[in-house]
């Protein structure tokens, strides 16, 4: 047997508590993948969010600078009110080409016609 593989029993001078216990079914490696794969997602989309945020505010509308971006399951979310449609469009095209392959959904209101 390999000296890796081998467990050592406990003594009985060792207090259970000191000893770690062998425990192979506290957690599902595939859950922690799984929970590992969600928090680095969530990262990805702040940053994303951070970066489509700081581009609406550097394109030389004002306006696009109170839009809000924010990270959702669903993927970026725009939200807030615009005056026109032009600008809807302007904000969206500048989300999707700073996002890359996350999904942009636009939820922004256009206030006059």
């Amino acid at each position: 047997m390999h000296e890796a593989l081998r467990i050592r029993p406990r003594h009985k001078s060792t207090p259970a508590s000191a000893t770690p216990a062998l425990d192979f079914h506290r957690s599902n490696p595939l859950e922690r993948r799984d929970s590992d794969h969600q928090a680095s997602n969530r990262s990805r989309l702040q940053l994303a969010s951070e970066n489509v945020k700081a581009t609406l505010e550097s394109l030389g509308y004002p306006v696009l600078g109170s839009v809000s971006c924010a990270a959702a399951q669903e993927g970026l979310v725009l939200s807030g009110a615009v005056p026109s449609y032009y600008l809807k469009q302007m904000a969206q095209v500048a989300a999707l080409r700073v996002a890359g392959s996350v999904r942009v959904v636009n939820r922004l209101i256009v206030t006059s016609f």
